[in-house]
C-alpha cells in the first residue's frame, strides 16, 4: 500500500501550531517562559527604582510593572506563533527545508514504513512509532526522532484513510484510531 502527498510550508506551519498547543513539554517551557519574564517584569522595574532611592515613584512604577507584565501574559501566545513563522519563511528562504517540504512518499511493509522523498529512501519500524494524532486536516505520525505530516488535501495518489486503518491494526497499542472520511 502506498500513498504519495506534498508538504508546503503552511503545512509546515501548521504542524508546529499543533505541536506548541499539543506537546506537554512544549507547553510546559512555554509556561515557565511566561511565567519569569512576568515576574521580572513585575519585580525588576519597582527594585530598580527602589534601590535609586526615588521611593516616591515606586508605586507608580509598580502599577505600571502590573499592566505591562499583564500586557505580556495576554499577548506570549501570539507573539511565540509569530516568531515561530518567522524562523521557517526565513529558514525557507535560506533553502534549509528543501527535504522537508514537496512531494513525499509513504509505503507500507511488513516491517514499517517506508519513506522515500527527492530520492532519499528512510525506512522505520514499527517499534519507532511513538504515537498517531490526527487533526481536522492533518494525520501526524510521530516517530522517534522525527514527525511525518500527512496534510489530507493534498494527498495526490492512493488511498490514505485505509492506509491509515493499516497502521492502526499494525501498530497502535489500543487499536483506537479516529476515523477519517475519504
Amino acid at each position: 500500500m502506498r500513498v504519495r502527498y506534498e508538504v508546503d510550508l503552511e503545512d509546515l506551519m501548521d504542524f508546529n501550531e499543533y505541536f506548541a498547543m499539543h506537546s506537554p513539554n512544549a507547553r510546559k517551557k512555554a509556561l515557565r517562559h511566561r511565567r519569569f519574564v512576568t515576574l521580572c517584569l513585575l519585580l525588576v522595574p519597582p527594585a530598580l527604582v527602589y534601590l535609586m532611592h526615588i521611593y516616591v515613584l515606586v508605586p507608580a512604577v509598580f502599577l505600571a510593572s502590573i499592566c505591562l507584565s499583564a500586557h505580556f501574559c495576554q499577548t506570549c501566545p501570539e507573539r511565540a506563533n509569530r516568531q515561530r513563522k518567522k524562523i521557517l519563511h526565513r529558514m525557507h528562504s535560506e533553502g534549509r527545508l528543501e527535504t522537508i517540504l514537496g512531494e513525499r512518499e509513504l509505503e507500507l511493509s511488513d516491517t514499517g514504513l517506508i519513506s522515500r522523498v527527492q530520492g532519499v529512501e528512510t525506512k522505520v519500524e514499527w517499534a519507532a512509532f511513538e504515537k498517531i494524532d490526527t487533526a481536522p486536516n492533518y494525520t501526524y505520525l510521530f516517530i522517534s526522532p522525527l514527525t511525518i505530516v500527512i496534510p489530507h488535501n493534498k494527498i495526490v495518489e492512493g488511498n490514505w484513510p485505509a492506509m491509515l486503518a493499516e497502521i492502526g491494526r499494525r501498530y497502535h497499542p489500543d487499536q483506537t484510531l479516529p476515523r477519517i472520511d475519504a
